[in-house]
């Protein structure tokens, strides 16, 4: 029988590819996969082919953050499990009007 620290992370990487359950499974899991001060300033928004689109809330977080893309993208496979997130596409979140 599998333990399941095994099993959690090809779960969750199955329903991260579906597209209907992949931006509402990611935004729960948010916080968890990049800590609670980044999840505060960013959300993940979309998951298509595995580029996950993650908006950013302020110019300047998202020039911190353009660098380190790739380490999120790890994080974010060490739950997920090694491959599922490919890309990270960070994106400015619209401003209210």
């Amino acid at each position: 029988m599998d333990r399941i620290g095994t099993v959690v992370p090809g779960l969750l990487a199955q329903l991260a590819r579906q597209p209907k359950l992949a931006p509402h499974l990611l935004a729960r899991l948010w916080p968890r996969l990049v800590g609670a001060p980044l999840s505060q300033r960013t959300r993940p928004v979309a998951f298509d082919g595995g580029t996950l689109t993650v908006e950013v809330e302020e110019q300047g977080w998202l020039r911190e953050l353009e660098p380190l893309s790739e380490r999120l993208r790890e994080r974010v496979n060490e739950t997920l499990g090694e491959g599922t997130v490919k890309a990270i596409h960070l994106v400015l979140r619209p401003q209210p009007r």
